[in-house]
């Protein structure tokens, strides 16, 4: 967004001037406008593509990179500290029981297959399919951004790969968040207070990775000149919303919903499915609140965004003007 980043930070948190009805109304316009509903439609299909080659990323990246600390048991190593028993574990608390019971069914079938290394073949195979996801999330975001895509295919791939990379580095250091925190506390033997408060700490560790991962998103997705930006409001309705919504949505399909009776064996699926355009919906939404409030920003005005096409030019101006008689 735009000059010094006090006066940028302070401009974009007074929304650049607008009231929070106008930025809602905006939004809502552009929400039509850039068929936001619709692309995020397209992101949760390739998400649901791409569910299995990053899950094999996470898998990977977390039994290579982490360390090794499983029980004296011989039980399988998973994320560091964390046996795969406790991986599964803890996806069982985040997700419906549906949407679960078909990540689980891919964990157990990536587990029997021969281990990816962090230099192979077949690890680059896997990382090319995941990046699929992010390629569709870069054009949407061009789209918020009005940008034409000028970055050469292997460019746009690289991008699409390290985000991947990345994004799986912070799920899995939020996942170790949720789990490993309770067994430090119940190592220390802290008194009820204590661990209300590591409570807390563990779940603003948990808000500061996706609210890294919305920043991260924001700022390499699109084919603009941008300047990193920590915080936005883009970046903070979108970790907010993204919150609530995944509990909320858990919450009703475990109490309410009944995708089984409907969709039969699909109902897992469908159930996954829709988390995913959910979290689609929020992610690009957020970016086009971050859009509007920069074009509403003066500060904003300044940067401008690469590849922007000039307005054509306005030929009936430049007819002269007939003589006096």
């Amino acid at each position: 967004m735009l000059g010094f980043p006090p006066l940028r930070l302070r401009e974009a948190l007074h929304l650049g001037g607008l009231t929070v009805r106008e930025l809602a109304s905006r939004t809502w316009q552009k929400i039509n406008e850039n068929e936001i509903m619709t692309r995020a439609a397209a992101v949760s299909f390739y998400a649901m593509m791409a569910l299995v080659p990053f899950l094999a990323v996470v898998l990977t990246l977390a039994i290579d990179l982490l360390p090794d600390l499983s029980s004296p048991s011989g039980e399988t190593a998973g994320f560091g500290n964390m046996t795969v028993s406790e991986l599964r574990q803890t996806l069982k608390q985040l997700f419906p029981t549906e949407a679960y019971s078909v990540i689980e069914a891919q964990i157990t079938r990536i587990q029997k297959q021969p281990k990816l290394g962090l230099i192979s073949v077949s690890l680059a195979v896997t990382l090319w399919l995941a990046s699929s996801l992010f390629v569709a999330i870069i054009d949407a975001l061009n789209r918020i951004a009005g940008v034409t895509e000028t970055r050469p295919f292997w460019k746009l791939r690289l991008t699409a790969i390290v985000m991947t990379i990345v994004q799986a580095i912070l799920l899995v250091g939020s996942l170790l968040a949720i789990v490993a925190w309770p067994e430090v506390v119940q190592a220390l033997g802290l008194s009820r207070p204590a661990a209300i408060v590591a409570l807390v700490v563990q779940w603003i560790v948990v808000f500061i990775m996706v609210l890294l991962s919305f920043a991260l998103t924001f700022y390499v997705g699109p084919d603009a000149e941008q300047r990193w930006e920590w915080i936005t409001p883009g970046s903070m309705f979108g970790t907010v919303v993204f919150l609530l919504v995944s509990f909320g949505f858990r919450l009703y399909v475990q109490n309410f919903a009944n995708y089984d009776k409907t969709y039969g064996s699909l109902g897992g699926v469908m159930v996954l499915m829709f988390w995913f355009w959910i979290s689609s919906l929020v992610l690009l939404t957020s970016a086009q609140m971050n859009k509007l409030i920069e074009d509403a920003s003066p500060l904003g005005k300044g940067i401008g965004q690469k590849h922007e096409t000039a307005p054509a030019p306005d030929f009936t101006a430049m007819k002269p003007e007939p003589a006096s008689p």
